[in-house]
């Protein structure tokens, strides 16, 4: 999918820019709202993306402390089995 939104937002971008040196004044109007939406599309995925990273990293970070207590109630455990002996 990240493949054909790059087509299209590169298309976008060639039309854009095409309409802004060739284009009359009513074209150059509809490049710039059309670089505009692409701009604001682009900055949606970036802070989508970004957002995914930041819960995923939280989610390690989350499972990796519960892991780690575990491990320490796991040699706690351990060490009150061999003093009780």
């Amino acid at each position: 999918m990240g493949f054909i939104v790059n087509l299209v937002l590169l298309g976008a971008i060639g039309a854009s820019a095409w309409l802004l040196v060739f284009g009359d004044k009513d074209q150059i109007g509809v490049a710039g709202v059309l670089l505009g939406a692409l701009l604001g599309f682009v900055g949606g995925m970036i802070r989508e993306r970004s957002q995914r990273e930041h819960e995923d990293e939280h989610r390690f970070e989350k499972e990796r402390r519960e892991l780690y207590a575990r491990f320490l109630g796991a040699v706690h455990d351990a060490e009150m089995a061999i003093d009780d002996c």
